[in-house]
């Protein structure tokens, strides 16, 4: 990003950031499997840690759309000041009903900026309609969409989780170093305090609601499938004051 992108000035960033996740939702939606026997599938084949608690519960992809923020943004904010959903939540119902129209869900990290000198960032489980490009990324793959002033929307897409790939990475970050001692990075960071940070919750934003139960007169939505509703003018905050537990962010 730092050398493709050095002409440009990053509006947002956003994408798939673990393979882990991915290959969980992916077997849920495709095959048909609960969270735990997905889970327990990623770990057999070395896709998921022992302990998958970073990965399921978020922590790593939001460490890792902090780096990016601090790439794109040149802020870097306290870890404890970044909210991130993992994914232990999501019912396999859920993925089912997402999948009537043609959609996924997926962990999605994202920062963009907001004004001069704000940051609207998190992480969370979205939903991905057919026409977004992460709703194509399964498996272990990994992908980030870079929205940049210039030119325009790229996308970056490879192997998340694995061994081989995860020694590939470390190897590369290693001759980089060895072999550009006198590398100097262009970007210069600056340490920010959570006053310059939204919590990610985007207010304005599209939500997938998934209810087997008629909704209140007063709530108007689009039904798009056996249980899944789409809301324009309501935010997540108030969906779930009325007790809805399964309500996901549309990219």
């Amino acid at each position: 990003m730092s050398d493709s992108l050095a002409g440009n000035k990053i509006v947002s960033v956003q994408g798939i950031l673990n393979g882990t996740t991915n290959y969980i939702l992916t077997e849920m939606a495709e095959k048909g499997k609960s969270f735990d026997d997905a889970l327990t599938e990623a770990q057999q084949k070395g896709y998921a840690e022992r302990d998958p608690s970073a990965d399921i519960e978020g922590v790593d992809s939001k460490r890792k759309i902090m780096i990016l923020a601090a790439l794109s943004f040149g802020m870097i904010f306290n870890e404890n000041d970044v909210k991130a959903r993992g994914i232990t939540h999501i019912k396999s119902e859920d993925v089912a009903s997402v999948a009537q129209i043609g959609g996924k869900i997926k962990l999605v990290g994202f920062a963009r900026k907001c004004g001069e000198d704000k940051i609207i960032m998190g992480v969370e489980p979205c939903v991905a309609l057919r026409d977004n490009p992460l709703c194509s990324v399964d498996g272990v793959y990994n992908s980030i969409l870079v929205n940049a002033n210039a030119l325009g929307s790229v996308m970056f897409y490879g192997s998340g989780a694995g061994k081989l790939p995860t020694a590939s990475a470390v190897v590369a970050d290693i001759m980089d170093i060895l072999l550009n001692p006198e590398k100097k990075e262009t970007v210069s960071f600056r340490d920010a305090d959570s006053q310059k940070l939204d919590d990610g919750y985007d207010e304005n934003a599209d939500y997938f609601l998934v209810s087997n139960k008629e909704l209140p007169e007063n709530l108007r939505a689009d039904k798009i499938s056996d249980s899944g509703y789409i809301f324009h003018d309501i935010s997540r905050n108030t969906l779930k004051s009325m007790g809805y537990e399964s309500v996901y962010r549309v990219l």
